[in-house]
């Protein structure tokens, strides 16, 4: 378990890579075949997507605000990291809200192995994979990554 500060307070994280695998697994369970496009955003949000120079698919966000400017949890990683105690508005206040998964996971004290394989599942899902794609990815990264020699603190 790992405690964090941040502007509005503090959460912990089991940030082990059993609690990642599990919640991730929980996550895509009856939504296998679902295909992120991004909750319902703000005006702000559309103008910032549109005018990125990066677009090439749906904006990855972990959280997205409603219409009502009330937050609600965006992509797959989002998702596990949000059930798993990191506060909605941690992502907006220390500007992780677009950051790379394998950054924030690192920002949060996850291992190696397991912000690689995170990155895999989120890349699957940005290329507009359904999630069993994005959680198959995830799995054999993780997996590829335990038989070889890989940095723990990188």
């Amino acid at each position: 378990m790992a405690v964090f500060k941040y502007k509005n307070g503090e959460f912990d994280i089991d940030n082990s890579d059993a609690a990642f695998i599990a919640m991730i697994r929980e996550v895509v369970k009856g939504k296998e075949s679902f295909v992120y496009e991004g909750c319902p955003v703000s005006a702000a949000e559309k103008m910032a997507e549109l005018e990125s120079d990066e677009l090439d698919g749906p904006v990855c966000l972990y959280v997205h605000r409603n219409f009502d400017g009330t937050r609600c949890p965006g992509c797959m990683i989002g998702q596990v990291l949000i059930k798993m105690g990191v506060p909605l508005d941690w992502f907006e206040i220390t500007g992780e809200n677009s950051t790379r998964a394998k950054d924030v996971m690192h920002t949060l004290g996850f291992s190696f192995r397991i912000r690689s394989a995170a990155q895999s599942a989120q890349d699957s899902q940005d290329y507009g994979l359904p999630w069993h794609s994005g959680l198959s990815a995830f799995e054999s990264t993780y997996e590829r990554l335990g038989r070889e020699d890989t940095p723990d603190s990188v």
